[in-house]
């Protein structure tokens, strides 16, 4: 995660990903999920340092929506130990270590193993046919890679890992893997952007996801709960160590 460069200041930086033009009419704009997902995105892409802290009414701007959603997402990201809300001062920017980073792939993957038991045999198999489909093109990916290899990629992601996440019975499990997931696609997006900006060779792991991503399907087919589990689990593992890494340097 970038390095905080001042402390207790607030952030004055273009809008992250998310925000909307002020004024503008936005039938969603109360969606507190897109407002949580905006400035998770801002604090691991550095809009948002370590120590920064953010001002309901600058946030409400930025969002175009009034205050009261912005407290609520940021009493959610408090939650989530991303902010750190102190008295008189409001919502803080914590910096997240590498070992907290760890920690936090290693419960997702906790989570998502409990929730893919379920999800055998409840996911359409058109739908897992199809995205089989889509994932053997993206395994076939060539280096250079470009930012539209990395969009399709995140795009199946979320498409094969929402589908286990709703095909759980257990809908406590299913809203606390929600949470934990938007934290990591945060981090997970800054870490790519960095490995793009920089042509690193990292990036043939796009297509190493893909091929993880079509174990877990086959499993999910063959409605094999044991193999299912596995594949996730060596998945979710291995994508970790890329996160880790690249909040480490």
């Amino acid at each position: 995660m970038p390095k905080s460069q001042t402390q207790q200041r607030s952030a004055k930086s273009a809008p992250p990903s998310g925000a909307k033009t002020p004024g503008a009419e936005d039938p969603a704009a109360t969606n507190r999920p897109r407002i949580v997902e905006g400035i998770l995105k801002g604090i691991f892409s550095g809009v948002y340092q370590p120590g920064d802290r953010l001002v309901t009414d600058r946030l409400a701007k930025d969002f175009g929506v009034s205050q009261t959603p912005i407290r609520e997402a940021i009493g959610t990201l408090a939650g989530m130990g991303v902010l750190q809300v102190k008295p008189n001062c409001g919502a803080i920017v914590r910096r997240f270590s590498p070992r907290e980073v760890r920690d936090i792939c290693q419960v997702r993957c906790a989570l998502e193993s409990l929730a893919i038991r379920s999800a055998c045999g409840r996911i359409s198999t058109v739908f897992l046919k199809k995205l089989r489909v889509k994932l053997v093109e993206q395994s076939k990916f060539r280096l250079p890679i470009r930012a539209k290899h990395i969009e399709a990629v995140k795009g199946t992601d979320t498409l094969l890992h929402d589908a286990i996440r709703e095909a759980t019975r257990n809908r406590f499990l299913a809203d606390e893997l929600e949470r934990i997931t938007l934290l990591v696609r945060a981090i997970r997006d800054a870490a790519w952007s960095r490995l793009l900006e920089q042509s690193s060779p990292d990036l043939a792991f796009v297509m190493q996801e893909a091929k993880e991503h079509i174990q877990i399907v086959d499993a999910l087919l063959a409605n094999d709960v044991k193999q299912a589990r596995q594949a996730l689990r060596e998945h979710l593992e291995s994508g970790s160590r890329y996160i880790v890494r690249a909040v480490e340097e």
